[in-house]
This record gives structure tokens, sequence and C-alpha cells, in this order.
């Protein structure tokens, strides 16, 4: 299993958040803001005009949805049972509650590997696409042999 970037605690105050997304929402449809998120997420050139075109045509409500299973998610007990290896992948100018969120989830599992990007952000896979690759791949061979 690869775990990339995961949020494992939930965030502060989601009453709060979920109003902003709701009063926010709006705005993914606008075609500008979805050009500084798709920058923001490091969606590569060849990939924007399909990432507008989904951002601009996101129902509300999916939007609102999908934003509130994030924010509320939390890592179940289960985790620490889970017989898999587990290579989870990181950067370090991630939110810090992703960081720590990802340093716990290897804290918690014993057969996993945490490999933080020292100057990726939250785009890692699309930001470092090859190193991304290569360390998924470098685990998988290691992991079968």
């Amino acid at each position: 299993m690869v775990i990339t970037s995961a949020l494992t605690q939930g965030i502060p105050l989601p009453g709060l958040s979920h109003g902003l997304v709701r009063l926010t929402a709006p705005l993914a449809r606008q075609t500008w803001f979805a050009r500084l998120q798709a920058k923001s997420l490091y969606i590569p050139d060849d990939l924007l005009d399909d990432y507008i075109r989904t951002s601009t045509s996101l129902p509300r409500e999916s939007l609102i949805a999908l934003t509130r299973a994030n924010a509320e998610f939390r890592t179940p007990p289960a985790w620490r049972r889970f017989p898999g290896a587990v290579l989870l992948l990181a950067g370090a100018k991630e939110p810090r509650a992703l960081r720590e969120g990802m340093r716990q989830l290897g804290h918690d599992h014993s057969k996993s590997e945490l490999i933080i990007h020292e100057h990726a952000g939250h785009g890692l896979p699309l930001q470092y696409p090859e190193w991304f690759n290569a360390r998924i791949e470098g685990w998988m061979r290691a992991d079968r042999a």
C-alpha cells in the first residue's frame, strides 16, 4: 500500500471549515480560480484544461461532501493491525498537520517506511513525478524480493 500526503486527524474547527467551503464553493466554478488552484497543486500544463473542466463542472454539493469527508477522516484503530507493508510519501513543505499525520501513521504501523521529500509541498506526485515514481518502483521491487 502507498499513502501520499494523508490528513489523518481531520482539521480543527470543522464546522467553521465546512461553512467556509460552503460559502466559497462557487469560486471553484470560476476559470480564473481553477487556474490559481491548479498552480498551487502543481497541475502540469498538459493537464490544465482537464483540471479546469473538472473543477468548473463539479457540483457544489460534491465539493462540499469531498472536503467534509477529508476534514473529518480519522485513522481507524485497525490501521495498526493492517498486515501489509506500507510506503508513506510526503513533502517537507506540506502543512504541519499532514506531516505530523504521516509521521504518526509510520509510528503506528510496524511495516511502514516514511520518505519525506525535502523540497516538496502538497503536490508531491505532480511536483516531482520522477522522484515520486522512482520511490514507488524501488519500494515495490524491494517489497517483492
